[in-house]
Order: C-alpha cells, then structure tokens, then sequence
C-alpha cells in the first residue's frame, strides 16, 4: 500500500486536531520547525503543534487506513474530516 490516511492528536486532551493523507514519512513532517508563513496558512494546526513543542510534547500520529490508489486516499481522508469535523 502505497499512501496513507492519518490523524494527528493532541496528547493533552485525545482530541484528533488534523487529518492527513500522506506516503512515506509525510505524518512525522509537521513537528519540523514552522516558518512563520507555515504558521499564517495553517492557522490553527500550527499552533497547536507550537504548543505542543514549546511543552516539550509531540502529537500522536494514527494511520486510519492504507490505500494503493491516491483517489482512494483522498476520498478516506474526505470521508474522515466529514466525519470528525
């Protein structure tokens, strides 16, 4: 399988904060250092990954489903944002 479906989840209360579709190490990116412009167009995941670093915290990362086709990743991804809000 070649992508993935994942969610990101705030350790301090359990509540997923993002869903993603990804391949490879795509779920572990978002701890990498946010530029400034990051922070702006991702508003409230950035900050919550801000929050969580400067507590010296990492978010959970759960694959929700593996797919061979991106379309299918892309239509599970949809499905699970709909779904969690």
């Amino acid at each position: 399988m070649r992508y993935y479906v994942y969610t990101l989840i705030d350790p301090r209360d359990l509540k997923p904060f993002y869903v993603g579709k990804g391949n490879a190490n795509r779920r572990f990116q978002h701890m990498k250092k946010l530029p400034s412009s990051d922070l702006e167009k991702n508003g409230e995941k950035a900050r919550i990954i801000r929050d969580l670093k400067d507590a010296g915290l990492k978010p959970q990362s759960i694959i929700n489903g593996w797919y061979d086709e991106e379309r299918d990743a892309l239509n599970a991804e949809q499905d699970l944002i709909e779904k969690i809000g």
